[in-house]
């Protein structure tokens, strides 16, 4: 390069550019102060795209102070500086596209310069933790009418009801996958908001003294002092309604040991009468096989004697009365026996008799504890949903700071493994929400009046089936 550093320092930065690749035909010497003038060299006839020359007062290519916006050159450039001057042509497949500002230690560098033979790596794109609106979705109709598969509207009536019902089962399959599209983006939706508010919560200290995010921050601090209040209030009924709730569980665990031990006096009570009922058994046994003998005894001197009677014979006299004096023995113990089993089923009874009470306080207090903690569930409704609410709305904020924080692309330091997750959900929510559009709109791409006509078709043939046995 010819001319010396001193010449340039006033009209453009340092750059280091290659050497031309090819010998640059000879040009008119231009200005570069003032304007810049781009020879395209041998074109078409036509209409002038640049004209001759394109003067760009207002457009810096070099990235001065005043330049509106940088431009990107991309193609093949070659020239050359000579005495302050650009002497030579710009050979260019010429685009000029916006460049976004080059971060601190970038390949660019605060002044514009471009290291020599490494291309300028680009960074990575800003996550912005937003779901695209609709319109701002890709729509290809080819693509929508090939999913919805509903085919051609006919031209003709009567195969309209074919249409209505290929267009019934599609709608209903494309219900199906529209739900199922909806769930998975309302997913990665939630994800992703996840990770935006934990960008706000990590750049919460940084944002205190800043202006620029002043509301978002009141609005935070409003919602975080609302659930304090309602953490405070429901912790306090929730404290009262814990200490009645255990008062009452203290209340049943004793009744329910109360009656564990009833149950087992019952079942001792029942074990005693069922002994003393058989004791019983035994010695009624006993008393009926005396009066059987008895019984068969009178019987045979009744025979003996005929039907004139007269006094026992000697030989049964005695006989009888060993019968009398066995009975007479038998008689306390049968009466024992029986006061005894009438005591036992007393016992027996008072013992199912408690357990019964028992029972019914269980019953009663368990009640009143249901009661109570229904009660108190209600009144406790309208504060629990109202923290809840809190809860949502700081949520809310939190994304909106989050996604305030990600607006300004490094304004405020954002570590960078928090960045990177956010660019795959935010890709992720697109794919998702463009496919959910895609199924909407492949649902809705039917022939309206052509389905209507089909399917009043359908209703008025399933009427004259059902009436045809009438009418003939």
């Amino acid at each position: 390069m010819r001319g010396t550093k001193d010449d340039l320092a006033t009209e453009i930065p340092d750059l280091v550019v290659e050497p031309p690749t090819k010998p640059a035909a000879t040009a008119t010497a231009t200005t570069a102060p003032a304007f810049l003038e781009l020879d395209l060299g041998p074109r078409e006839s036509g209409p002038p795209i640049f004209g001759d020359t394109a003067p760009l007062p207002e457009l810096d290519p070099f990235g001065s102070d005043d330049a509106r916006a940088p431009l990107a050159f991309s193609g093949d450039t070659s020239f050359e500086l000579v005495d302050g001057t650009i002497d030579g042509a710009f050979e260019l497949g010429l685009e000029l596209e916006p460049l976004a500002c080059a971060p601190p230690g970038s390949a660019h560098g605060a002044t514009g310069q471009i290291s020599e033979g490494a291309p300028a790596a680009s960074p990575p794109p800003w996550p912005t933790g937003v779901t695209p609106r609709d319109e701002e979705l890709p729509v290809v109709p080819e693509e929508i009418r090939s999913l919805a598969g509903f085919g051609a509207p006919p031209s003709f009536l009567f195969a309209t009801p074919i249409y209505a019902l290929r267009v019934w089962r599609r709608r209903r399959a494309l219900g199906v996958r529209v739900a199922e599209a909806r769930r998975a983006l309302g997913a990665l939706e939630k994800e992703r908001d996840e990770r935006v508010m934990h960008v706000a919560e990590t750049a919460r200290a940084r944002l205190e003294g800043d202006a620029r995010h002043h509301t978002l921050m009141l609005e935070l601090r409003a919602h975080e002092a609302a659930i304090a209040e309602g953490e405070a209030a429901l912790s306090s009924s929730a404290a009262e309604l814990e200490e009645r709730t255990r008062e009452l569980e203290r209340q049943l665990d004793e009744l329910a040991e109360t009656l564990r031990d009833q149950g087992a006096s019952v079942d001792r009570a029942r074990d005693e009468v069922r002994a003393i009922e058989g004791r019983l058994e035994r010695v009624e046994g006993r008393h009926k096989r005396i009066e059987i003998e008895r019984r068969a005894l009178l019987d045979v001197a009744r025979r003996k004697l005929g039907p004139a009677g007269g006094a026992l014979p000697p030989e049964m006299v005695g006989p009888l009365a060993e019968l009398d004096a066995r009975e007479a023995a038998l008689r306390p113990e049968l009466e024992e026996a029986r006061a005894t089993l009438e005591a036992a089923r007393a016992r027996r009874d008072a013992a199912v008799s408690a357990r019964e009470l028992t029972h019914q306080r269980a019953l009663e207090v368990r009640a009143r504890r249901d009661a109570f903690t229904n009660r108190r569930t209600q009144e406790l409704a309208g504060p629990t949903r109202a923290l809840e609410e809190a809860r949502a709305r700081r949520s809310t904020a939190l994304v909106e700071l989050g996604r305030a924080v990600l607006a300004q692309r490094g304004h405020v330091p954002v570590d960078e493994a928090l960045l990177e997750p956010l660019r795959v959900l935010d890709a992720q929510v697109r794919v998702a929400a463009a496919e959910l559009q895609r199924l909407r709109l492949a649902r809705a791409a039917y022939d309206g009046p052509a389905a209507r006509r089909g399917a009043w078709i359908l209703g008025l043939g399933a009427v004259a089936a059902g009436l045809g046995p009438f009418l003939l």
